[in-house]
């Protein structure tokens, strides 16, 4: 076990260290803490943040699965875990994350909110990238997927909302966004009118980068934009980023998608079309947004492609709408 590190440590360690990493809101470090080989993870860029600002999802999501494991309702158990994250961390043991053992939201250590966990030795999906291992990718994430919600939450430190209101409460998220097309929010509107049944676990960010193949097979890690939400929204970025071209930029692949998909079906996973490609549009927009600009900040997008390639997937999704 890794203990709470002082910030005179912390600070020796950012400047012994350059990140193996820098993402567009964390910076990963590869160290070694008390004889063991540990990733931290740093938020070093929380204002383009758009979830929680001072909350890490890793101790929250710990407490709510040893909470389910008592078999109680699962909100409930979430509501109990948000209350419970700052807590000393369960022993759980699981595959579903990295081991965890320090979750910092204090920022007295240092300026930001980090974890550290341990290192999990691998490749990512994208250069890992037989086809086994994205079968591999869906029957996790139908696991993942195997708990269900009558409300959902957009943010952790927001109230429970009812199913109806899913919807709106989409495109309405949409208006917050800088740069977005909002003719094509209000379009996007009449694609879908069916209210949700149930909601599950998200995890919000699940595509090849997150995903890393090792001796002990899949791992999963970066929950930080973990919602209760539709199934579907985990299965739209695996769609645009499925593997690393030969520039090492990002790319669709439909055969290692496909395989992605069937798995995750055949393991139980539920995927409406309709819901899907609703999904589908209100990420595209979102990513044009925030990529688009990035790219006019001048931040380096790599490996993810240009925010044109998404306007044009958009542009020939609607267009397969309308039609």
């Amino acid at each position: 076990m890794v203990y709470r590190l002082s910030s005179k440590q912390l600070s020796q360690i950012l400047a012994e260290h350059h990140p193996v990493s820098r993402g567009a809101i964390n910076n990963i470090y590869s160290v070694e803490i008390d004889g063991r080989h540990c990733c931290l993870r740093v938020r070093a860029r929380p204002e383009i943040f758009a979830y929680e600002h001072d909350m890490l999802k890793e101790p929250v999501l710990l407490h709510f699965w040893q909470a389910i494991g008592d078999e109680i309702d699962a909100e409930a158990a979430l509501d109990l875990a948000l209350l419970n994250r700052t807590s000393s961390l369960p022993n759980l043991q699981n595959s579903i994350m990295p081991t965890l053992h320090v979750a910092d939201e204090t920022k007295q250590a240092i300026e930001h909110l980090y974890t550290i966990s341990d290192w999990v030795e691998g490749q990512g999906l994208a250069r890992a990238n037989e086809l086994n291992n994205y079968r591999q990718a869906g029957t996790y994430l139908a696991r993942l997927h195997d708990v269900s919600f009558k409300r959902f939450r957009n943010r952790f430190n927001e109230p429970w909302l009812e199913a109806p209101a899913w919807k709106d409460t989409m495109l309405a998220s949409l208006k917050l966004v800088p740069n977005v097309d909002m003719a094509k929010v209000e379009a996007a509107a009449d694609y879908l009118e069916e209210v949700p049944s149930s909601f599950t676990l998200v995890h919000n960010d699940f595509h090849p980068m997150n995903l890393i193949v090792g001796e002990q097979g899949l791992s999963v890690v970066d929950w930080d934009n973990a919602v209760i939400s539709v199934p579907e929204m985990d299965l739209v970025k695996m769609k645009y980023w499925t593997c690393a071209g030969d520039d090492g930029v990002f790319k669709p692949c439909a055969e290692r998608y496909n395989a992605f998909l069937n798995a995750y079906r055949d393991s139980g996973g539920f995927c409406d079309a309709k819901r899907l490609r609703f999904c589908e549009i209100i990420w595209l927009l979102r990513i044009i947004a925030f990529d688009g600009t990035r790219k006019a900040q001048g931040a380096n997008l790599f490996p993810f492609p240009d925010p044109q390639i998404y306007v044009e997937a958009l542009g020939a999704l609607m267009a397969q709408e309308a039609a």
